[in-house]
């Protein structure tokens, strides 16, 4: 399967290479349930590995240093699993590069300038005030930033085209929720329209499909929020049989995950979703530190 071929490209430089390589499967249309955290999670981890074993035997030790210290910075913020959503209005529909987005949250090389000290510091934010959905290639583009960003890649030992090759590219803030709900949604009118029941472990499975879901909807600082009514009117018009107990239950819960995600609204709790969870996703949840990762995506 080339993914390749499916899905919008995860980086300018390899296309969807690291997706290729850990064989995610995606469905036809190149989205399937594989989570936007899990796919620049494949993707950093990816290229981690290849610039670690690039040669550096010429490389000043001190640079040498600098390099390792950065990469071990880098391992830690993948590790971390919080990356940014592209913002640009005027491509929604496009994957697209983030250097810093509106909550704070920077990419892996603005992440990277931003441990490297003041100059890193002050470059990152000179990128975001004029370039901030644009490629590491078109930012080179700017004589004004290429001079200093160059001058910063020698300080630190990472080359202009690694940096190339670590940029992720970002789905728009509320295109991989409309991509989640509609996907749910199916799954569970097509559970509608069969006469048995849906076994535990399928409605384990979907329930935790519903919390990933909800987990993305608060994770775009307001732009998946305005989808929330026509969500909620998807979901009341539903006519669901009342032998369907199975249904009904999937459907109530998502109600309160979409509901729960508005502005000043209560979120779901573990409690909630008592017999619809599967064990270990439940302790998963009450352990867990990372509000938007609930259960393991």
């Amino acid at each position: 399967l080339n993914l390749t071929t499916l899905w919008p490209t995860m980086n300018p430089v390899i296309g969807n290479k690291a997706l290729n390589h850990q064989k995610l499967l995606l469905n036809t249309d190149g989205r399937g349930d594989v989570s936007e955290i899990d796919k620049v999670h494949c993707h950093l981890s990816f290229v981690l590995r290849e610039i670690k074993n690039s040669n550096i035997d010429k490389m000043d030790m001190q640079v040498q240093r600098r390099r390792a210290s950065l990469l071990s910075s880098l391992e830690e913020y993948t590790k971390t699993r919080c990356f940014p959503k592209h913002e640009d209005v005027n491509a929604m529909n496009e994957r697209k590069p983030c250097f810093v987005d509106s909550s704070g949250t920077p990419c892996a090389v603005a992440h990277l300038m931003q441990e490297s000290g003041a100059d890193g510091q002050f470059l990152a934010g000179a990128i975001v005030s004029s370039h901030k959905h644009d490629t590491i290639g078109k930012i080179f583009q700017d004589n004004d930033l290429s001079n200093h960003i160059k001058l910063w890649t020698e300080r630190v030992g990472l080359r202009p085209s690694e940096l190339a090759l670590i940029q992720p590219t970002y789905e728009f803030v509320a295109a991989s929720c409309r991509i989640m709900f509609s996907s749910n949604l199916s799954e569970i009118k097509s559970a509608m329209e069969s006469s048995t029941a849906l076994t535990n472990s399928e409605i384990h499975e979907l329930a935790r499909k519903i919390v990933i879901f909800g987990d993305e909807l608060v994770s775009g600082f307001g732009y998946p929020l305005d989808d929330i009514p026509n969500y909620l009117a998807e979901l009341d018009g539903l006519t669901i049989p009342d032998h369907r107990e199975d249904i009904l239950a999937l459907v109530s819960i998502f109600q309160k995950e979409v509901d729960g995600a508005g502005w000043g609204k209560t979120r779901t709790q573990p409690k909630d979703y008592l017999g619809l969870l599967s064990e270990e996703d439940l302790n998963h949840w009450k352990q867990s530190n990372i509000s938007n990762e609930r259960v393991k995506h």
